[in-house]
């Protein structure tokens, strides 16, 4: 009986040990969260970290550079975050910026300052046509290698101020960060069985992406190299 009690007591110890640790864990999570959901403004990695405390497990790709077949050869392209759950994948711009947004119907919008300043007036690529080209890249690669058969590619813009307007926003796609999640939350597995057949799913398409894109160096000096053949 002496024998079983100091075993006793130190399986004891560890169930204390790993429930402690896993309660740590939840409030450090927690409190991350509620400190990001309350950040005036979130910047793309900001973005990324709230949704991964939000639904979990590795979801993002992190800017990477693909191959695009364009006029002067076969030039790389940056998609900034792409966020995968399982044989779903989402494109997310990004927009930071404070101001009104303003929704001209063409490639460009008009981005005017907080202050209302007509002088702090700029043009910005179309945030919408930027994050569906970029879905459109990714689609095709996938379609090249073959892997793309029942894997739907969305893109989505994430406005990230709090403080942003919108004037006539007319196309979808356009979210603010609560709006976001709720939309995500729609595609996050519910279950363990599919958290874990999700993580495989996404291991498989990290590793598709590795394996056909690069990093930024490698892709800026690989464009420099085509565009200057073709001079």
């Amino acid at each position: 009986m002496g024998f079983f009690v100091p075993v006793l007591m130190f399986v004891a110890f560890i169930f204390v040990w790993v429930g402690l640790t896993k309660t740590i864990l939840a409030l450090d999570r927690f409190f991350m969260k509620r400190s990001l959901m309350r950040s005036r403004r979130l910047d793309m990695k900001s973005t990324a970290a709230l949704i991964n405390l939000c639904f979990g497990g590795k979801t993002f790709f992190y800017s990477r550079w693909f191959p695009k077949r364009t006029a002067q050869g076969t030039l790389y392209e940056e998609i900034p975050c792409i966020l995968v759950f399982g044989r779903k994948i989402f494109v997310l711009e990004v927009c930071s910026m404070p101001g009104t947004f303003r929704n001209t119907g063409d490639e460009f919008w008009l981005l005017t300052a907080p202050d209302g300043s007509a002088k702090k007036e700029r043009r910005i690529k179309n945030p919408v046509l930027v994050a569906q080209e970029r879905a459109s890249l990714l689609k095709e690669l996938l379609d090249k290698v073959g892997y793309s058969s029942d894997i739907t590619v969305e893109s989505m813009v994430i406005f990230t101020d709090k403080e942003h307007k919108l004037v006539d926003p007319d196309q979808t796609g356009l979210y603010t960060v609560n709006k976001a999640l709720s939309y995500l939350s729609r595609f996050a597995p519910k279950t363990k069985p599919a958290r874990r057949r999700m993580k495989r799913e996404n291991q498989a398409m990290f590793d598709i992406f590795g394996k056909y894109s690069l990093a930024e160096k490698q892709a800026v000096a690989r464009n420099n190299k085509m565009r200057h053949k073709k001079q």
